[in-house]
């Protein structure tokens, strides 16, 4: 019995631990993506050629006219119109998030 049980302790140990490494890609892929918009949004520059991506690896050719502001989801289908510095600051505290979390995963 303790052998069977041993063994079920551990299986559930590894998935667990599977399970944390899963939380942690998913986490770690949203901070990379997070910085490359910030990259991106301060490197912005108008007026500027731009490729809108529709999706299939399918683009309209448009041109940027204004940096000053842009269009942020900021959860629920709701999107709101915020300065490029607000939401750059916005993705910089979710960063600051989720690099906590990160944090806290990998001391479990």
């Amino acid at each position: 019995m303790e052998r069977n049980e041993a063994i079920r302790a551990l299986q559930l140990l590894a998935s667990q631990a599977e399970a944390i490494i899963q939380q942690m890609n998913i986490i770690q892929n949203a901070i990379s993506e997070a910085q490359e918009t910030i990259e991106a949004m301060r490197a912005l520059r108008a007026p500027s050629e731009i490729l809108y991506p529709l999706g299939s690896g399918v683009y309209l050719q448009g041109e940027l006219r204004s940096v000053e502001s842009v269009l942020m989801s900021v959860g629920s289908g709701v999107v709101l119109r915020k300065s490029r510095e607000d939401a750059i600051s916005v993705l910089e505290s979710r960063v600051k998030e989720l690099t906590k979390r990160l944090e806290e995963l990998a001391t479990r």
